[in-house]
C-alpha cells in the first residue's frame, strides 16, 4: 500500500482539496476550505488534512478557465516561480510526515 497524494487548488476565496487512493490511481474531491483571511489558519487547516491522510506528496494547482488567464490572481502567481510564498506551507506539511 502506498502513500496518498493530496491535491490543493488555490483560489482567492476557497481552497479545493482532493485526495488520491492509496495506489495513487484515482483522486476524488474531498473538501473545500473557505479562506479565513488568516493565512496561518489556512495553512494549519491544510496541514491538518495532509497529516490526516498521511500524504507523501502534495500537488498544488491553480484552477483557471481560459477566461481567467491574465486575471489578477493568475498574474500574481505566474510572477512567482514555484509559488514560493505559498508553497512553503506545503513543504513544511510534507516533511512533518517523513
Amino acid at each position: 500500500m502506498g502513500t496518498r497524494v493530496v491535491g490543493i487548488d488555490l483560489g482567492k476565496r476557497r481552497i479545493g482539496v482532493s485526495v488520491s487512493d492509496s495506489q495513487r490511481v484515482l483522486a476524488t474531491p474531498y473538501s473545500v476550505i473557505t479562506r479565513s483571511g488568516d493565512t496561518s489558519a489556512d495553512r494549519r487547516a491544510i496541514a491538518a488534512l495532509v497529516s490526516e491522510f498521511g500524504a507523501g506528496l502534495v500537488v498544488v494547482g491553480l484552477p483557471l478557465t481560459l477566461a481567467e488567464i491574465g486575471a489578477p490572481l493568475h498574474r500574481q502567481l505566474s510572477r512567482r516561480p514555484q509559488l514560493s510564498k505559498r508553497s512553503s506551507m506545503f513543504r513544511l506539511s510534507c516533511t512533518m510526515n517523513a
